[in-house]
């Protein structure tokens, strides 16, 4: 929506229970960090030789974890279609070789990245033989005829398939062709499949462990850094602050750049204007293919990472978006890019429309593993004050915008927005599992939502004290995942609502004044004064987000004319007052 501006790590081990081909349903996540219990459903899958299909199913006994063998696995996901899924291709028999075969993929539908403990070293994703193979038509013996090793899982000896590759969220292995020895007597036979495979959370991989020179930023930057040469070159700004002023903080360009850390703060107040606010970027990148900008808090800018016409697939990761004013993902080239593990407080989440004119219908935009609040500003482009855009700015021709990709994001919304899309734009999503929405509006859900897609949980929708609790516990383990070892050096935000940008400036007998004052950390609270001498308590819990009400018997105070004015603290001590509105008190 904005105009062009110049043109940690834990290792876990995962046994996943899967199915090959369509399978069931087996939950709704509880998290958005996907871990269920100590045993789930194994799932037996059934080979046809004379029809040439593979199909799976759930069978009605649990696995164990630990086993005589001595394996244990902390982290047990079930459910083909909900964690995991395989499919197989390609199936076939050859009588003469007497050789059946099929070639199967795994993509991995969780939050951890599978095949790797720490992110970046590959450890691959091995597909064992619990039991079986065993011929239930016709007579003799099938065995596993290539795999490529055997090893101790539940048992001894077992054979497995190994997948030499890390599996993030949504990504589909390379196939691989698993071949059984058959004889031409055999109708059919069975077997069961476990997953096994070290896993890392998102925030475990790092572009600073890509190769190149490195750039390290540190302390208070009150002056634009901008950079055109960083071409693969890592930015460590960990423990950088920018507060300059200004519309472009931090600009970059170079092919395979890595920006890592730091806080972009803003200072504008929250009644300033939609068109003033989308000239601001708290990170630009103007040109770069394959740029990753992570491990960022970024407070109080119109746009939040922006990425120009020459930077295609981007990486956005594991950043902070607090009260940002327009696009958080600012993508007016409709490229192609992953948003993974991010937290978006924002008026316009991923903006995909710039109206350039561009054809962005061959790429794709993957969401994964983050939270996204679709939160109401004062300064709007047009509609209900405080207001929205939708979570997916496709434009008015959504066709040419970039396809869709959304694994395990939670999802909210606390009104309806001024424009589309609260859901996936028609005709854009391509693949989704395990998304939550939390509806916290009036009414019914205002779009259609897609529960399912391809036979599997695409979104579950949530509404409510148990859909705002769902995203109040995502909201505290994703910051509890996330440590900032920063200072709090900026002061809160803060400006008149009511009256102010609505309500009337005359005051008479009891009314309700309202300001909305947001911070990079926390708002401790707002105190209302006129003429400088408080009145009325300081109030500490905004009702709705943002806003802090008090309400005021006017007739305490003489008939008169007055300055109103509102004084934020965050909970460091920082203050901000608030710009005054001339009010008359008329009883």
């Amino acid at each position: 929506m904005s105009p062009n501006p110049a043109s940690v790590t834990a290792r876990r081990t995962g046994l996943a229970l899967l199915a090959l081909g369509a399978g069931c349903h087996d939950h709704i996540p509880s998290a958005p960090h996907r871990v269920t219990g100590p045993s789930d459903q194994i799932v037996t899958c059934q080979a046809d030789v004379r029809a040439r299909t593979v199909s799976c199913g759930a069978s009605g006994s649990p696995v164990a974890i630990t086993t005589t063998s001595g394996f244990a696995a902390d982290l047990i996901v079930g459910g083909q279609n909900t964690n995991v899924l395989l499919k197989s291709t390609n199936v076939s028999y050859d009588a003469t070789a007497q050789i059946f075969q099929a070639d199967v993929t795994v993509q991995n539908l969780m939050t951890p990245t599978l095949g790797t403990a720490d992110g970046n070293t590959v450890n691959g994703v091995k597909v064992f033989f619990h039991a079986g193979p065993n011929v239930v038509s016709g007579s003799g013996t099938v065995t596993v005829a290539n795999a490529d090793g055997t090893d101790t899982f539940t048992g001894t000896n077992q054979p497995y398939f190994l997948y030499a590759e890390m599996l993030p969220t949504g990504i589909v292995s390379a196939a691989k062709t698993w071949q059984w020895a058959v004889p031409t007597t055999v109708g059919s036979f069975t077997f069961q499949v476990l997953v096994n495979a070290a896993t890392a959370p998102p925030r475990a991989t790092t572009c600073l462990a890509q190769p190149g020179p490195t750039i390290t930023l540190t302390g208070l930057h009150t002056t634009e850094y901008h950079n055109a040469q960083v071409a693969d070159t890592k930015i460590d700004a960990s423990t950088a602050q920018f507060m300059t002023g200004s519309n472009f903080p931090v600009r970059i360009s170079g092919a395979n750049a890595c920006w890592h850390g730091g806080e972009i703060i803003g200072q504008l107040p929250p009644s300033t204007s939609w068109p003033t606010m989308i000239k601001t970027f708290a990170i630009l990148v103007d040109t770069g293919t394959n740029v990753t900008v992570e491990d960022f808090w970024m407070f109080d800018y119109g746009n939040g990472v922006s990425f120009q016409q020459n930077a295609p697939n981007f990486t956005v990761r594991s950043g902070y978006y607090i009260y940002d004013r327009d696009g958080c993902v600012e993508n007016d080239y409709k490229l192609s890019g992953t948003i993974d593990d991010v937290y978006m407080e924002c008026y316009d989440p991923i903006a995909d429309e710039g109206g350039f004119g561009v054809d962005g219908s061959n790429n794709l935009v993957t969401l994964k593993n983050s939270l996204v609040h679709l939160q109401p500003m004062d300064g709007v482009f047009k509609g209900t004050i405080p207001g929205t855009v939708g979570i997916f700015e496709w434009g008015s021709e959504p066709a040419t915008g970039p396809n869709l990709a959304l694994f395990n994001n939670v999802f909210r919304v606390d009104q309806n927005s001024s424009e589309l899309y609260l859901a996936p734009p028609p005709g854009k999503l391509i693949d989704c599992a395990n998304n939550v929405m939390i509806w916290l509006g009036s009414g019914p859900f205002p779009e259609t939502l897609p529960l399912t897609f391809n036979g599997r949980t695409c979104y579950t929708l949530m509404t409510g004290q148990a859909g705002l609790d769902y995203w109040n516990a995502a909201v505290a383990r994703w910051r509890a995942d996330h440590p900032s070892l920063l200072p709090d050096i900026a002061p809160p935000v803060v400006s008149l609502f009511s009256p102010g940008i609505v309500g009337s400036s005359t005051l008479t007998g009891t009314v309700n004044l309202t300001a909305t004052a947001a911070d990079d950390w926390a708002v401790g609270g707002v105190q209302f004064a006129l003429n400088g001498q408080n009145i009325g308590g300081e109030v500490t819990t905004p009702s709705p987000l943002t806003k802090y009400t008090l309400r005021w018997d006017s007739t305490t105070m003489p008939n008169g004319a007055y300055t109103l004015t509102a004084v934020a603290r965050d909970t460091s001590g920082h203050s901000t007052t608030s710009a005054g509105i001339a009010v008359t008190i008329s009883n």
